[in-house]
């Protein structure tokens, strides 16, 4: 399951980063998305938490039941995902799904203190996570996509926050196992610098990450220099400089030195055209030496 956790905030960061005109194309919001796979989460936990047949031991009920509200709740993040013409709109229902599960989590009766503790940690981590969910898009984004509506690129320094807050999550609750606890609790680890050190390893996969969808971004959509843009004329595309008070920008000599054999290329193409002229039936024309 906490693994789960890391794959929705590794998509959350996709996109954030690269994926906000794809996300434009499909015509549906982001909620449209996490709800479903909130939905499909939760018909698997309600089925698979406790052995059916069998009596039921500590935490089952709590884990099916926290499955039941995650489909319920995904189905409802489905329905207010759309207007009622047709577009797509957003919600704060998996925000809300996220803040729920991470209160449960927080109360999870557990044998030790340390899994106690660890346990308590990663409920409020994951409800940190759900309340930032929140602001990001009521308030942040004011429920948009994203703050630029032409591209998407831009991002506020606040969005980074929900995605690192579901890695670190993801990793708390893989390492609050009974067995690894137990064996911490024997070597006398206490669970700020256990919890610590999986905090750290949220960051370093973060930073890979982001790193990767960089690399991606700049092979599949490399920037423009600064200044410079495309212009089209009669199906030919040039390059445009920009220029500042009178000042040329970006290596102004090499797209002026272009624009000089463009215009050659135009005289040149008049003389051919004079040329075919000659052989005319009206006979050659004078030419005049200058």
């Amino acid at each position: 399951m906490g693994s789960a956790f890391i794959g929705y905030g590794i998509v959350l960061t996709i996109i954030l980063l690269v994926g906000q005109l794809w996300l434009k194309r499909t015509g549906r919001s982001q909620e449209f998305f996490d709800s479903l796979l909130i939905a499909a989460w939760g018909c698997v936990n309600t089925f698979t938490e406790h052995r059916w047949g069998g009596p039921w031991v500590a935490n089952d009920l709590q884990h099916t039941s926290m499955g039941i509200v995650w489909w319920c709740a995904g189905l409802l993040g489905i329905w207010f995902s759309r207007k009622r013409n047709g577009r797509a709109k957003r919600n704060l229902i998996p925000a809300i799904v996220i803040i729920m599960t991470g209160w449960a989590m927080s109360a999870h009766p557990q044998n030790l203190h340390l899994s106690t503790e660890v346990h308590t940690v990663f409920g409020y981590t994951l409800m940190a996570a759900g309340a930032a969910r929140v602001v990001e898009i009521a308030f942040v984004l004011r429920d948009r996509n994203s703050l630029d509506y032409k591209d998407g690129e831009e991002t506020n320094s606040f969005q980074f926050l929900t995605p690192f807050l579901l890695y670190a999550s993801g990793f708390i609750f893989m390492g609050a196992t009974e067995e690894q606890l137990a064996l911490l609790s024997s070597k006398n680890v206490t669970h700020v610098s256990y919890i610590l050190l999986l905090y750290s390893i949220a960051f370093l996969l973060f930073l890979f990450v982001s790193m990767l969808l960089q690399l991606y971004a700049n092979h599949v959509w490399p920037l423009e220099p600064r200044g410079v843009s495309l212009a089209h004329t009669n199906g030919v595309s040039k390059k445009i400089v920009g220029q500042e008070n009178g000042i040329i920008l970006n290596g102004h000599a090499g797209f002026v030195r272009d624009a000089e054999e463009f215009e050659l290329e135009g005289l040149m193409t008049d003389d051919e055209a004079e040329g075919d002229s000659l052989d005319s039936p009206r006979g050659p024309k004078v030419m005049k030496e200058v």
